[in-house]
């Protein structure tokens, strides 16, 4: 696990608004569990994590693969967007309000902002996941609140909109999260681009 300080690449202050498996937890709150809970283990519950496991594995053979042959490599990659697809719609057909839900944020690789029913005092040490698609990369952090005010912009999703720095995180979940960050900027300045090229057309 990493501790956060400051002099971080400015990459981590990149922020995009962005729909997410999210969920989050009061850090003196145990996690119940099945037992707890009354239910029997749900296997869908470990599917995320396993999925990235194999994405990470099989990452090195898909590259070299898409050197040697282009053409089998891009049909394998239509089939692991067809699974991650299966996936995501198993996943949120079986929460149940325990886990992550689909949610939209407000999202960089320094912290996470997200609608709440309640307000959070400021400092209080909590504990976000999030399942970040296509892929389900799973990622949880330590943070602490930095910021909770009146959602005015979307009421209906929460009361109030909560900001979260994180305090500690896996690099290597950070890495991920920065480059996911980054792709999805990249990809929204593309399209207003193409938006504004196709007003002039």
């Amino acid at each position: 696990m990493a501790e956060l300080a400051g002099g971080v690449s400015d990459r981590r202050f990149f922020r995009i608004r962005d729909r997410i498996y999210f969920s989050y937890r009061r850090a003196d709150e145990a996690t119940p569990s099945d037992a707890e809970r009354g239910k029997a283990a749900d296997p869908l519950k470990s599917l995320p994590g396993k999925l990235s496991a194999l994405g990470n594995e099989s990452r090195p053979v898909f590259r070299k693969l898409m050197k040697e042959s282009p053409e089998v490599a891009a049909a394998i990659a239509i089939l692991d967007k067809k699974i991650g697809l299966l996936a995501e719609a198993l996943i949120s057909k079986s929460m149940d309000g325990s886990g992550p839900a689909m949610s939209d944020v407000s999202l960089s690789a320094s912290g996470v902002g997200f609608a709440a029913p309640a307000p959070l005092p400021r400092d209080l040490p909590v504990v976000v996941t999030m399942l970040l698609p296509p892929s389900l990369f799973k990622i949880v952090a330590d943070g602490k609140v930095v910021a909770c005010r009146l959602n005015d912009e979307v009421p209906e999703a929460g009361k109030f909109w909560i900001g979260v720095d994180f305090t500690r995180i896996d690099e290597r979940d950070q890495e991920f999260l920065t480059g996911y960050v980054l792709k999805k900027q990249a990809e929204e300045i593309k399209h207003q681009r193409e938006l504004e090229a196709n007003r002039y057309i």
